[in-house]
């Protein structure tokens, strides 16, 4: 989606408020993409210890023997972001990840 946003022009405030008051509303986006828009990526929560929590789900699911590939992607794209030196920065900055896999920056222009 951001890769058609990045040259259609739309202003992307107006569409995070848009989206906000519908089906794809949730905490995060209302609290967490007008920083990310910003490029604000001080912790309210930090990338480290989102993925100690990530890696006891990965153990007890192993334990389990469940298989939880979606929580298993994002403890793997939190990891690149560590690996950029990010484990103290909000978990708003996996953007910066996905950004990076898209070739895109998401942010507001004007």
């Amino acid at each position: 989606m951001y890769q058609f946003l990045k040259g259609s022009g739309l202003d992307l405030k107006k569409m995070q408020h848009a989206i906000q008051g519908g089906a794809a509303g949730s905490w995060q986006r209302s609290n967490l993409a007008p920083r990310v828009l910003e490029r604000d990526f001080a912790p309210g929560f930090m990338v480290k210890l989102q993925q100690k929590d990530l890696r006891l789900v990965l153990q007890e699911a192993d334990r389990l023997k469940l298989s939880l590939p979606a929580t298993s992607l994002v403890h793997h794209l939190f990891h690149a972001l560590e690996s950029q030196g990010a484990g103290d920065e909000g978990t708003q900055a996996l953007v910066r990840v996905l950004e990076q896999l898209a070739g895109v920056e998401v942010k507001q222009t004007g």
